[in-house]
């Protein structure tokens, strides 16, 4: 069955047109949205298969690709400090979800805890920098 339960929580296990097999955790104990998220995921497959989709990636996503890409610069560490502080306001997100309003709101948190306009502007154009690749080079979905 691709829908089962460990202890509290429901679990899914599909497999995609390719052969390959996803399972994760559908965070809930509630088996009906346990389903509706299951359901998300194969139209999600579906559509990357049939029609030619891309797929949906996440913040997270980006920057684990960005860190893999960029661990050998030299400024690597300053990197990984900055993108840990973006992932409070941005964890989980989609890319195409990460709009003006929302590097607005980063820029508004920045400088409301006291850091330079520098400070600001190095952070955003680092954002800017995932968020460029994302979408030019490794072809993530921006919506």
């Amino acid at each position: 069955m691709s829908l089962h339960r460990r202890g509290r929580i429901w679990w899914i296990d599909v497999r995609t047109p390719q052969g390959e097999r996803i399972r994760r955790t559908t965070e809930t104990a509630n088996k009906a949205l346990a389903q509706e998220f299951h359901d998300r995921i194969k139209v999600e497959l579906w559509r990357i298969d049939k029609l030619g989709a891309k797929p949906k990636r996440t913040w997270n996503d980006a920057v684990v690709r960005w860190l893999k890409e960029n661990g050998h610069k030299a400024t690597a560490d300053e990197d990984v400090s900055k993108l840990r502080w973006l992932d409070r306001l941005l964890r989980g997100k989609d890319l195409a979800a990460i709009d003006r309003n929302v590097i607005d709101a980063v820029t508004k948190e920045k400088l409301g805890e006291g850091w330079t306009n520098a400070t600001v502007n190095r952070t955003l154009e680092l954002l800017r920098a995932v968020l460029r690749k994302s979408v030019n080079e490794w072809a993530f979905s921006p919506g």
